[in-house]
């Protein structure tokens, strides 16, 4: 089981496989089960505890990653800065729920290419048009 901390916030995250995490289930208040199978994404709430069905495989994870952040970032910051542990796993804790864990912790850094407060500062500013580079081209 791994730990990653947050920065600036309460909580932590922990990342591994099923069985490590189901050990620490009483522990733990949002479960995030990136889960190898086809279907919709769900959330279900339960006493004391909220559990994300996030269904990916290896071939599609950072992209499915990457949207499910987009949908239950904002929830899964506000239950991080709240002093929340989430347990995010897959099966074997290797590959889904690792790449999940370390964009979940870049987006609570504010380092997520997509995150809303990136966006927002954006659009407040406009692009930036920056000037092309000439020397990666092969001269003719």
């Amino acid at each position: 089981l791994r730990c990653f901390e947050v920065d600036g916030c309460r909580g932590k995250i922990l990342q591994g496989g099923a069985d490590a995490v189901r050990a620490v289930r009483g522990e733990v208040e949002v479960i995030v089960n990136c889960a190898r199978r086809s279907g919709d994404a769900k959330v279900e709430s339960g006493p004391g505890q909220v559990v994300y069905w996030l269904p990916m495989t290896e071939a599609n994870m950072q992209e499915a990653c990457r949207s499910y952040l987009k949908e239950y970032g904002p929830g899964l910051l506000e239950a991080l800065q709240s002093g929340k542990v989430i347990a995010v796993h897959c099966q074997e804790g290797v590959h889904r729920s690792v790449e999940f864990a370390k964009q979940l912790q870049a987006l609570a850094h504010g380092d997520f290419p997509e995150a809303p407060r990136k966006l927002e500062s954006l659009e407040e500013d406009g692009p930036e048009d920056e000037p092309e580079d000439d020397s990666a081209k092969p001269e003719t």
